[in-house]
């Protein structure tokens, strides 16, 4: 039996896009080596190693590697090191980051101005879990915290942290009235209950995930079987308080879902993530983008061991602020979407998914070593077990990358289109799809030109069509581009190119104020740039502005394009 929830925006997606059209990159647990493979499960790509992963790795948007290595001899999930690889193997950067106190663990995330984010493990001792007002009685031989620490690299070794956020900072306790942060624990879901949790590890902190448009950190917190939202906008010393950044709440908990148990909202009938892994928030672009995707391993679920993918979708507003009613738990109370199998679908530990561009859900069965994909009604589309690993095949997950030319195959090229900012709004965009940009002026239409496109970027097919729409009727205008962006006023508008522009043939705008050109990548002007596989060029549209404004003509916003093979 599959349960199943819908939303009909993934039924159309779905059928339209085929897993053949995803490469998929994973490393084993117990492997050197970092692997791509196809939708036949050909291997496309090997990044040979000298460590075993901890644990996660990643593709960056210039097709870069950059993976954990596991140089700790500690607890299970421990790491350590850092590593980027470039697509021909060679090690652009390492880094290590481990002392007797500080282990890094589990997974990374790296944000789009290159910092990494690194899930790190205190080891503050059982003393200091005492004094934050831990019982005695639960505490073991060391106690662990987890922190997250946000570090910029520096040359082809360094590294330097730039902001911090540490757990302990942002505790309650009910346990001794004469100890720090005394309090009722009901009264405070901001703060993290010292008593709850792991003994020793205490909240195995296995996943991290950043949201460019909140400022936003996600984490996944199995030993309280919640994901967790704070603040990524605070300084250091605001994530330390409980006031300051975007939010006003400092590095409090902005928002907690999966077990209102956790402070003392709730019962165990009310839980609904069971040893949750690799919170993700689903990227723009993408079928339910916004929400958010857990992979619930099910442990110990009152209906027994198995797993499923849960999206659902977050009481948040445009600003990021969260919503809760006094005395009540945060929402929702059912998901948007999930898939599971029980009782073949199970992992006990690890695992993870990701939402597709192609409207499809990625999933990773660790202990399995099983990497396959769904469509939207829960039909099984792909289905690839890795061969790979010294000691077994586990995986701790996996991420895909899609085919932006659409020809059915990933091309080496095509890697480092992934996760560009075609339009320069600072968030990163799955594919590379041409992408408007720069704020066109309105025209006597009424309204600004924009630019629009048809057809693919791809320069064998060559078959990019360009638009531009809400121009004046039945006007002469061209098409135009360059290099590189600008935005600097001219005639009655904007010029969204700057120096050198090429200029493509006159044509008339129709009766509805539509403008049409078939771009031919054969047929340039003399001026033109060099054009191949990886280029971007930008394009606009420049007209006669009827009745006119003191110029008498004005342009249309700025197209983004990255061609591909």
């Amino acid at each position: 039996m599959k349960p199943i929830l819908l939303p009909l925006a993934l039924l159309s997606l779905a059928s339209l896009c085929p897993a053949q059209d995803t490469l998929t990159l994973y490393q084993p647990t117990t492997g050197t080596d970092a692997y791509l493979v196809d939708g036949t499960g050909a291997i496309v790509h090997t990044w040979p190693g000298t460590s075993t992963p901890g644990l996660s790795v990643y593709l960056l948007p210039d097709g870069d590697l950059m993976r954990t290595l596991d140089i700790d001899i500690g607890p299970v999930g421990g790491g350590g090191g850092l590593e980027r690889v470039a697509y021909d193997g060679t090690v652009e950067w390492s880094f290590q980051f481990i002392s007797p106190t500080l282990t890094p663990h589990h997974d990374i995330e790296v944000l789009p101005n290159g910092n990494v984010l690194m899930v790190v493990w205190e080891n503050i001792g059982p003393a200091a879990a005492i004094a934050l007002g831990r019982d005695p009685a639960n505490v073991g031989n060391n106690f662990r915290p987890d922190a997250i620490y946000e570090i910029q690299p520096v040359g082809a070794k360094g590294g330097t942290v730039v902001w911090e956020w540490h757990a302990q900072d942002h505790v309650i306790q009910d346990f001794d009235p004469q100890l720090p942060g005394f309090g009722v624990v009901a009264n405070h879901p901001e703060l993290i209950d010292i008593n709850k949790g792991g003994n020793s590890d205490w909240l195995h902190v296995n996943g991290i995930d950043y949201n460019p448009q909140l400022d936003q950190i996600a984490l996944s917190v199995p030993f309280f079987d919640e994901i967790w939202i704070i603040d990524h906008s605070t300084t250091t010393a605001e994530a330390a308080s409980h006031s300051g950044g975007n939010s006003g709440k400092g590095g409090d908990i902005l928002y907690r879902w999966g077990n209102p148990a956790a402070y003392d909202r709730g019962t165990a009938a009310d839980q609904d993530l069971f040893f949750l892994h690799d919170v993700t928030w689903i990227e723009e672009g993408r079928p339910g983008a916004g929400n958010l995707l857990v992979y619930n391993n099910g442990t110990a679920r009152p209906t027994g061991n198995w797993s499923s993918v849960d999206e659902f979708t977050p009481p948040v507003d445009a600003q990021g602020n969260y919503s809760l009613a006094p005395g009540g738990t945060y929402g929702p109370t059912s998901l948007t979407w999930t898939y599971s199998d029980p009782p073949t679908f199970y992992s006990a530990i690890m695992s993870g998914a990701e939402r597709l561009e192609n409207g499809n859900t990625l999933v990773c069965e660790a202990t399995a070593g099983r990497l396959f994909e769904v469509d939207s009604a829960g039909t099984v589309v792909w289905d690839y077990t890795n061969p790979f690993g010294q000691f077994s095949n586990w995986v701790f997950k996996s991420q895909g990358y899609a085919d932006c030319d659409g020809d059915g195959v990933v091309d080496a090229q095509e890697i480092g289109h992934q996760g560009g900012d075609g339009d320069g709004n600072g968030e990163l965009d799955a594919c590379q799809d041409p992408e408007n940009y720069c704020t066109a002026l309105a025209n006597s239409s009424g309204a600004p030109a924009s630019m629009g496109w048809g057809g693919t970027t791809s320069l064998a097919a060559n078959d990019l069509v360009l638009t531009a729409s809400s121009c004046p009727p039945n006007v002469f205008g061209l098409f135009a581009f360059a290099e590189n962006q600008a935005s600097t006023p001219l005639g009655d508008g904007v010029l969204c190119l700057a120096a050198p522009v090429s200029r493509l043939p006159v044509v008339s705008t129709d009766g509805g104020g539509t403008a049409v050109f078939a771009f031919d990548n054969q047929s340039l002007p003399p001026t033109a740039p060099p054009l191949a596989a990886g280029t971007t060029w930008n394009f606009s549209f420049w007209f006669r502005d009827v009745p006119g404004g003191p110029a008498g003509f004005n342009l249309a916003d700025g197209l983004s394009v990255i061609f591909s093979d």
